[in-house]
């Protein structure tokens, strides 16, 4: 349409896309847009440079165990056979579950940080990192279904009523 966005020297414009199928080259090369392929880079740059900022010893060393162990078998597990209220990207999901662990680790009294008290608020943060965006519509419950595998998956066992979004 060949507008312009007047932007004042302290302004920055950030574009976050999904692709650059449809950019000419015009556009990128003005834009400056970098393109970064989520399969080539990967979550676990982000992981670990936010696990090395972590001031705790004890969630430093307990944290990349957790997430070697839980990320992949989520990637697994949600690949097939789930509905997600919008399409999420796996860096997305896992962004989402470093701040629930952002949120809540902090929480934790200096004395009562264990190993098991770091893996339960890890395990709650990635339930709902990755079970939340699952819908309930006329084709399936994809919530309970994520529930259930959850709890087979990682042998975390939550009370029969309800799912493991209510504990």
């Amino acid at each position: 349409s060949n507008e312009r966005v007047p932007l004042s020297p302290s302004m920055r414009m950030v574009f976050e896309i999904n692709s650059l199928k449809n950019a000419t080259p015009a556009t990128v090369s003005r834009a400056g847009i970098l393109y970064i392929n989520e399969v080539d880079v990967g979550w676990r740059p982000l992981v670990e440079t936010w696990v090395q900022g972590r001031e705790n010893a004890t969630e430093r060393n307990n944290l990349p165990s957790l997430f070697d162990r839980y990320i992949e078998a989520l990637v697994e597990m949600t690949r097939r056979g789930y509905k997600e209220v919008t399409s999420i990207r796996l860096i997305n999901k896992v962004s989402t579950l470093i701040y629930l662990l952002e949120g809540m680790l902090p929480l934790v009294p200096e004395g009562k940080m264990s190993p098991e008290t770091i893996e339960s608020i890890f395990t709650f943060s990635a339930m709902w990192a990755f079970g939340g965006p699952m819908i309930i519509d006329k084709s399936g419950d994809y919530r309970k279904k994520f529930s259930e595998d959850f709890g087979t998956t990682f042998g975390v066992k939550f009370p029969k009523e309800g799912l493991c979004f209510d504990y």
